[in-house]
C-alpha cells in the first residue's frame, strides 16, 4: 500500500504507486490545486525493470486555473510512481517542457518535497525542462 500526502486536503492511498502534487497558486484569495493519481502494476511484486512496459498510465484532462511558471511552486509526494506518470503530471502543469530521457521512463520515483519550484522537481526527478 503507497500513501502519499502533500498536506491539508491533498492525499490519496493505492495499492501500487501514487503521485500527489499540490500547486501553490501564488496569488492572494485563490487556492491552490491537488492533483493525485494512482499507479497499480500487473506485476506483482511492483517493480519495473529494463524491457517492461507500462501498461497504463492514465491520462487526465487537467489545466490549473492559474497561470503556471518553472517558479511556480508546489508540494509533491511521489511513492513507488512510474517516472513517465509524473512527467505528465508536470506536463499538465507546464504544457510542453518537461523532457524525460527514454532510458528513465520506467524508472520507480520515491519523491517528497515541499515548496519546491516546479524546476527544482523537474530537476531531482532526472528530467529536462525545454526553456
Amino acid at each position: 500500500m503507497a500513501n502519499c500526502n502533500t498536506g491539508g486536503k491533498c492525499h490519496i492511498s493505492c495499492s501500487g504507486g501514487c503521485g500527489c502534487v499540490f500547486i501553490h497558486s501564488g496569488e492572494d484569495g485563490v487556492q491552490g490545486e491537488c492533483i493525485c493519481e494512482c499507479y497499480d502494476t500487473d506485476n506483482s511484486t511492483g517493480k519495473i525493470s529494463i524491457g517492461d512496459v507500462v501498461k497504463y498510465i492514465p491520462l487526465r484532462r487537467y489545466k490549473p486555473k492559474f497561470k503556471t511558471t518553472a517558479q511556480t511552486t508546489m508540494n509533491i509526494c511521489a511513492s513507488n510512481f512510474p517516472a513517465a506518470a509524473l512527467a505528465q503530471i508536470l506536463d499538465r502543469i507546464l504544457p510542453d517542457k518537461i523532457l524525460v530521457p527514454a532510458k528513465q521512463t520506467n524508472v520507480r520515483i520515491g519523491l517528497r518535497s515541499r515548496n519546491s519550484t516546479v524546476s527544482e522537481i523537474v530537476k531531482s526527478s532526472g528530467f529536462i525542462l525545454k526553456r
